[in-house]
């Protein structure tokens, strides 16, 4: 039913809204996986997050509730181009930071330090 969901075209995720999230967690990954717009509260500008997740996360952020609100709002009066191209932006960004293809290379040489230690 979530692949379902985001698989809609208009659909949104509104996800984690904790204090000081760092991470991109399963919701978010796969929404962003599919295109989706997502809303949140991690830090996609924080020194952790770039270095784990690399620059330009599309990612709308949103903490209170006016501010999640406000978000609601703002995506309601997208036109239907805007929507189309936040879609691809997240496919873009999820296909160059967090698809285990474009990073492969990244994580043997994490395995090999390791080894090397």
């Amino acid at each position: 039913k979530l692949h379902a969901y985001f698989n809609l075209k208009n659909g949104v995720v509104f996800d984690q809204f904790g204090v000081k999230l760092v991470n991109v967690g399963g919701i978010a990954r796969e929404s962003l996986s599919f295109g989706s717009i997502v809303v949140g509260s991690i830090n996609t500008q924080s020194d952790i997050f770039l270095k784990a997740f690399g620059p330009g996360c599309p990612l709308l952020y949103a903490f209170s509730a006016d501010e999640i609100y406000q978000k609601m709002c703002e995506i309601m009066d997208m036109e239907q181009d805007e929507l189309k191209n936040k879609r691809k932006e997240a496919e873009s960004w999820v296909r160059k930071y967090l698809h285990w293809e474009s990073r492969i290379d990244e994580f043997i040489g994490y395995l090999q330090e390791a080894i090397d230690s």
